[in-house]
């Protein structure tokens, strides 16, 4: 079937929701709206429909629902949200306007269809849509899940200023109805490009020049203004604490918005992390949860992203990200900023990672290794199935994904298509300060000549302390050896999942034998799980026999085939591992065997106390 493409025409209309084709809602399909700050989500919640809008991040579920614009009233839902007060706002309104993340959206389904609201029904906005691909590195299974939930409803609108280009969109994506709106103006932005050997040191530079006191042209004349604020986006929380260390900066003089998590925390010590909805400082740094769709409010700031191309993750895409983040500073009827079309991209190019040919080959080698491990699934017994799940950290880097309903991996085009996405962002558009140039002729911005500054002012970068996995996990231990802070005990557990089995498995001595290698601790916590020992045990016992005798010799050797077999590793294969299960006993004994003393063993099936106590009750 031809794919349905249309423009609306919404010349003299400044917003969305007045356009009279959008009065019931947003259309089925995918939605450009072409550009930012024209009200797509309040298009939806103010309409008289049940809406549910899906967003990225909890940040953005309650900058929505703090916009006191809103005609019906908002409910937000992600983790940490119960049923009960949900029902109470089922029943108290007649017109249902609820805003979501990608994990709870399975949740209000099934909350909606508990109270017979038919959620089938209900209309479904997915905002900023072209994060699904921008994130899918990072959430995988949450965004590949909500393509597939997605399909239950019967309307669902993708909505972005900046639509994914058509050789990256997401399968699920590539045949739905595309509509896109014809605006009386749109303003090109005027970016200033500064490429700098240095980022960090750029930053702290234009810092100071702010601090100092600095004015900016902000119309065709040659009229200028005071720059108040600084909105700098940089998606590296250690990146904007060395900023804020060289920079001197206090709590007063910066706002901080990233995840706030026990890494993020301990890292930006006396600097606290805030909400985007928190009042604004005079320089706010924002990571990509800042970026991410939320109404961001001032007067008079200039907007600055950092991009350092020897890290990938701070990398934006030109001809999407960067009309986000744009974008993110809105008009109403208190603020409008004055400096809205002007945008600083700080950036330093980058040396080829690898060449086209090395990314075609590194694909086909994920594709073939993704292929094997879904013929090794499909052929594994229950036991192997679990243990091979439980070991699931390595299955986020192969071209798949695991369906629960399906009991099966499943090939991900999507996640190939991010690889080409990000291949093409690291290695071809920040390889070169004219590929940078190009790219952004590209998106349809205005640039002016680059500037470049020097970084040979004599600035001297302070080393930073790196809160990484050792650090923390030295914290939780002296948290548990304390055993006064439950609460914080709790955060860092759910904040880290390892933590915990490892400190119960292994012990602080164990850890160090890992020598604190989050790699090496988990190999070790899933070898000397209960599941895997019951796995060795039962896997040894089904070829060794009841109550047969094996010189230890021979047992070894068929450990270290199971171990191999079910791909265990971290800790060598020990006889002793079969003394850890409750199902049998071990007895060490001797036995002549052709004509020579042997040491070996007798493994017994035992009863469980389960069934022991089964068998009491019927006697």
């Amino acid at each position: 079937m031809e794919k349905i493409i249309q423009e609306i025409d919404a010349c003299g209309f400044r917003y969305l929701s007045q356009i009279p084709e959008f009065k019931e809602g947003l259309p089925f399909g995918i939605l450009n709206k072409v550009i930012t700050d024209v009200g797509g989500t309040f298009a939806a919640l103010n309409c008289d429909c049940n809406y549910i809008v899906v967003t990225p991040t909890i940040d953005l579920v309650q900058s929505i629902q703090a916009d006191t614009n809103n005609k019906h009233e908002v409910f937000g839902v992600y983790g940490g949200i119960f049923y009960g007060s949900f029902r109470d706002y089922i029943y108290k309104n007649d017109t249902h306007k609820i805003v979501v993340t990608y994990d709870s959206l399975p949740k209000v389904v099934k909350w909606l269809d508990k109270n017979n609201c038919q959620s089938a029904k209900y209309k479904v906005l997915i905002d900023e849509y072209h994060l699904l691909l921008e994130d899918m590195e990072f959430r995988s299974d949450a965004i590949l899940n909500l393509m597939e939930q997605v399909k239950h409803f019967d309307h669902y609108t993708f909505m972005s200023a900046t639509p994914i280009a058509e050789n990256f969109l997401p399968q699920a994506l590539e045949e739905l109805p595309y509509t896109s709106i014809k605006w009386d103006k749109v303003v090109h932005l005027q970016p200033k490009r500064i490429e700098a050997s240095s980022v960090y040191q750029s930053t702290v530079l234009l810092i100071q020049e702010f601090q100092k006191g600095m004015s900016l042209r902000y119309n065709e004349t040659d009229d200028v203004v005071k720059v108040e604020q600084l909105f700098i986006f940089l998606n590296s929380v250690k990146g904007i604490k060395q900023i804020i260390e060289t920079a001197e900066l206090t709590e007063d003089d910066a706002k901080v918005v990233c995840s706030n998590n026990v890494r993020n925390a301990e890292l930006m010590g006396n600097i606290p992390i805030s909400k985007v909805t928190d009042p604004n400082a005079p320089i706010n740094f924002y990571t990509k949860k800042g970026f991410q769709g939320c109404n961001l409010f001032s007067n008079n700031a200039l907007v600055v992203v950092v991009s350092d191309g020897h890290k990938k993750h701070t990398l934006i895409d030109i001809s999407t990200t960067l009309h986000q983040i744009a974008g993110r500073l809105r008009a109403n009827s208190e603020f409008d900023n004055i400096l809205k079309n002007h945008i600083w991209h700080i950036y330093s190019t980058t040396k080829i990672f690898r060449t086209d040919e090395e990314f075609i080959e590194e694909l086909r080698v994920l594709l073939q290794d993704t292929d094997t491990l879904s013929t090794m699934y499909q052929r594994a017994t229950a036991d192997e199935k679990a243990l091979l799940l439980k070991k699931n950290f390595a299955f986020d880097e192969l071209l798949c994904y695991y369906s629960k309903a399906e009991d099966k991996f499943i090939y991900s085009e999507d996640k190939a298509k991010f690889m080409k996405y990000n291949h093409n962002l690291v290695n071809h558009i920040y390889s070169d300060g004219l590929l940078i140039q190009g790219e952004y002729a590209q998106a349809g911005y205005d640039t002016q000549d680059s500037d470049f500054y020097r970084d040979d002012e004599g600035i001297v970068l302070k080393k930073i302390t790196t809160v990484g996995f050792r650090e923390l996990l030295q914290l939780y231990i002296e948290l548990r050896k304390d055993g006064t802070n439950e609460t914080m005990i709790v955060r860092y557990e759910m904040e880290n999942p390892l933590f915990k089995p490892a400190y119960d498995q292994l012990g602080e001595s164990g850890i160090k034998t890992c020598t604190w290698m989050e790699r090496k601790i988990k190999e070790r916590v899933i070898a000397t799980s209960p599941e895997t020992i019951m796995l060795i045990c039962n896997e040894f016992f089904n070829q060794v026999g009841n109550e047969k005798f094996i010189s230890k010799a021979k047992a070894k050797v068929i450990l270290q085939d199971i171990y191999k077999k079910f791909q265990i590793t971290g800790v060598t294969p020990s006889l002793s591992v079969l003394k850890g299960s409750r199902w049998y006993t071990i007895t060490p004994t001797k036995k002549r065997v052709d004509g020579k003393d042997t040491n070996g063993i007798i493994l017994k099936q035992i009863r469980s106390e389960l069934t022991l106590s089964r068998r009491m009750k019927k006697k």
